[in-house]
């Protein structure tokens, strides 16, 4: 969900423009330094302290960012949230299960329509969030593993 509301664009223009030589009303990337128009530039409103931190819209948190810089940090922003979220749930004793449940994504295990079980492509444990080095090595061709369950009959 973006923040970047029209008061704390406002609040940051007001904060961060100065007039360059030609009389125009200019703001910097605070990352980049790249010289933006205030009126006529493609910029966002940066907070230094996020949002998910008790960051507020004030002067002092919000500065001018270009849109490659924001999104650059943004990613990064965002997977410092989610860690910090783990470390949270850890120190409060809630734990993630260490085995997955049989049969979701992140078993690495499917069951095709005719009854049949196979691993997972790397593409779908990519989305299931697994990394590759914990994962278990992947075979070149699927292997056709017959469920237990419903081979019985067959």
């Amino acid at each position: 969900m973006t923040r970047n509301s029209t008061k704390a664009r406002r609040i940051c223009a007001e904060a961060h423009t100065r007039i360059d030589h030609l009389g125009r009303e200019v703001m910097s990337c605070h990352i980049c330094s790249l010289s933006m128009n205030v009126h006529t530039s493609d910029w966002e409103a940066d907070h230094i302290r996020r949002h998910a931190e008790g960051g507020e819209d004030t002067a002092g948190n919000l500065f001018p960012i270009c849109p490659r810089c924001h999104h650059d940090k943004s990613r990064r922003d965002t997977s410092e949230i989610a860690k910090g979220k783990r470390i949270g749930e850890r120190s409060r004793g809630i734990k993630r299960s260490a085995r997955p449940m049989p049969g979701s994504r992140a078993s690495g295990w499917r069951k095709k329509m005719d009854g049949s079980v196979e691993r997972r492509s790397r593409r779908s444990r990519w989305r299931s969030g697994l990394s590759f080095a914990t994962a278990s090595p992947i075979w070149p061709r699927p292997l056709a593993i017959p469920c237990p369950s419903c081979s019985a009959g067959r």
